[in-house]
């Protein structure tokens, strides 16, 4: 279980289209959204609020902060390690 979020509102990190009603739910593995206008997959990134950013530009500490920022459950090292390692993995073959 973890936070889940509809973003309203969220400029597409490649080619700037405003893209509306995002779903956020990063312990479910939806770390991401597709423009609207370019068709491009862009990674969605916590910081004071919420920003776009591109997929060759994300590092396995993004997936991890978004993951653990999150969850409402108390997971081991080992499991994260794991389920960190999937979704990056996952998100780079995008």
């Amino acid at each position: 279980m973890g936070n889940r979020y509809e973003i309203k509102k969220l400029k597409c990190a490649y080619c700037g289209f405003e893209n509306e009603d995002i779903y956020y739910a990063p312990t479910c593995g939806i770390l991401t959204f597709k423009c609207k206008k370019c068709g491009k997959v862009n990674f969605i990134k916590e910081i004071i609020g919420f920003k776009a950013m591109k997929i060759e530009d994300v590092q396995k500490d993004d997936v991890e902060f978004a993951f653990l920022n999150n969850t409402n459950v108390i997971w081991d090292d080992k499991e994260v390690d794991k389920i960190i390692k999937e979704m990056y993995e996952r998100l780079k073959q995008k």
